[in-house]
């Protein structure tokens, strides 16, 4: 994982996306033989801001704000108006493991490392219904068994 594999998958990722194909492979690195949980966040992000950035967009006249234009007039300021306050959240993408300041420290590949430990770390563990828990340890036994026997 890193930038190389960061630029590689955007393409990817944009290109599925113009073709109208969302199911992206996340977290898969080494040509598809390894999945990493480091890329998984950056995967994910990645595809975040794919949608954010070329997804539908809905026009309508609170989205245009075509009073709000016309009320600033020519080399009027649009930025300060209550309308923009309340709405420029809902467009801008803004992401944690992509940080621009000049005070950064770490890179996005420790940030996504940090919040994959993050979430795994307040997940709350998962638990099989009944004795489904049972039955799955039966078939890696007798999967085990059987590759035991047909060893070479």
């Amino acid at each position: 994982p890193g930038t190389q594999s960061v630029i590689e998958k955007t393409c990817k990722m944009l290109s599925s996306f113009q073709a109208g194909k969302t199911n992206y492979p996340v977290g898969i690195v080494e040509g598809g033989k390894t999945f990493c949980p480091e890329q998984a966040i950056l995967d994910l992000e990645v595809a975040r801001t794919i949608h954010k950035t070329f997804g539908p967009m809905p026009v309508n006249d609170d989205t245009l704000a075509l009073d709000v234009i016309r009320s600033a007039g020519i080399a009027g300021n649009v930025l300060a108006h209550d309308h923009t306050v309340m709405n420029f959240r809902d467009v801008l993408h803004l992401t944690d493991l992509f940080d621009r300041s000049s005070q950064c420290t770490e890179d996005m590949l420790d940030r996504a490392s940090r919040k994959w430990k993050d979430i795994v770390a307040s997940a709350t563990p998962f638990e099989l219904d009944g004795n489904k828990a049972d039955e799955i340890d039966k078939v890696v036994a007798k999967a085990e068994a059987y590759f035991e026997k047909h060893q070479p």
